[in-house]
């Protein structure tokens, strides 16, 4: 049996890194996200004073300069106003990115489940633990489809904010969930090393 895949032995390597790969990015992709409008305000204050500063210097020059030249400066001063609106409302590229990085990331995990069956379940859960967990990890990969899709669909339109939302909360909840199962039942080891125990 190929320690790259899983089996009686337990989760195979490839299994194991998808898994961590995902936590890391997940856990990189809410620090970024709850932390991009700040720098976004802070971007769009400088570009006020710039657009401020840009309106003190150039009003008076274009008044005295004539009618066009003033219609001129205020064409470009509102185009300048529209660039900081959407300055504001974009997400960074970065989580852009790691949103793209995520929905790839599911994508293969949905493709290598179908590769390579699941190991057996650990004896350390209970049939209702199981039942439990089978259901988070259908859950955990549904949401890690949707809810990059519903970021990427709120780049065309705002109307997907609300399922965005609902879509990470419920992730946060699920993975939560799973989480707190694992460790109760003590089966962290077996997402590490492939095993429940260590081998003799």
């Amino acid at each position: 049996m190929s320690p790259l895949r899983n089996g009686t032995h337990g989760y195979g390597s490839v299994t194991r890194v998808l898994h961590w790969v995902t936590v890391v990015l997940l856990a990189v992709q809410v620090v970024v996200g709850y932390t991009m409008g700040g720098s976004a305000d802070r971007a769009a204050d400088r570009a006020e004073q710039r657009l401020e500063a840009f309106e003190e210097r150039g009003e008076e020059r274009a008044e005295r300069a004539g009618e066009a030249a003033e219609e001129r400066f205020e064409r470009e001063v509102e185009r300048r106003e529209e660039a900081i609106d959407a300055e504001e409302d974009a997400p960074s590229g970065l989580h852009v990115a790691l949103g793209l990085a995520l929905l790839a990331l599911a994508a293969t995990r949905l493709a290598w489940r179908r590769a390579t069956p699941l190991p057996p379940w650990s004896d350390r859960l209970s049939p209702r633990d199981r039942r439990v967990q089978g259901l988070l990890e259908k859950a955990l990969l549904t949401l890690l489809l949707v809810v990059p899709a519903t970021g990427l669909a709120l780049l065309l339109r705002d109307d997907w904010v609300a399922l965005h939302v609902a879509a990470h909360v419920a992730l946060y909840a699920v993975v939560a969930a799973h989480v707190g199962l694992v460790l109760v039942r003590g089966t962290t080891r077996r997402m590490v090393t492939g095993r429940d125990r260590p081998p003799r």
